[in-house]
């Protein structure tokens, strides 16, 4: 089976490493060019490269790692303040996230059916270790979500959804 078709055309697997605990798959990035995410400027300079380690959804009940060598980029534009920034893998891996979109989504999807603690307790007997707080910063940070919350009934809170106030 050809993995290629779950990640972004600018993949691709390197290698596929599974051990007891884990599957890590190591992608790389085949853009040569990329827009600079301040002035939209493409270049095609590269200045380093680095590696991103997210979390993805898992296989067969095993937690995926993603090991991402990713590029940094020069800006072309003299006058953009931003003279380096790093390729962008939108709609599949967000800017400082170490999560994928799409366990985002799963994390998100089962933090609206449950407390914080208690999933941050099912997803560690699943291989993913997150904390109450990690998964109610995912609640605060995703704004198209708001709708989907504010149109649910609520029947239970739990204390740790409470907001504490000195």
């Amino acid at each position: 089976m050809n993995l290629n078709v779950f990640f972004p055309e600018n993949l691709t697997i390197q290698s596929i490493e599974n051990n007891e605990h884990q599957i890590l798959i190591c992608l790389k990035s085949k853009s040569s060019t990329s827009y600079c995410s301040l002035c939209e400027i493409k270049s095609h300079h590269v200045h380093s490269m680095y590696i991103r380690k997210p979390l993805d959804a898992s296989i067969l009940s095993n937690p995926v790692q993603l090991k991402i060598q990713a590029k940094k980029f020069f800006c072309l534009n003299s006058n953009c303040k931003r003279q380096i920034f790093t390729e962008r893998f939108t709609g599949f891996l967000n800017t400082y996230r170490r999560l994928t979109v799409r366990l985002e989504e799963v994390f998100l999807q089962l933090s609206l059916s449950m407390s914080a603690e208690a999933l941050s307790r099912f997803l560690f007997k699943l291989g993913y270790e997150r904390s109450g707080d990690s998964l109610l910063d995912l609640l605060r940070r995703i704004d198209s979500t708001e709708k989907e919350i504010k149109n649910q009934s609520l029947t239970h809170i739990g204390v740790d959804d409470c907001k504490r106030v000195i």
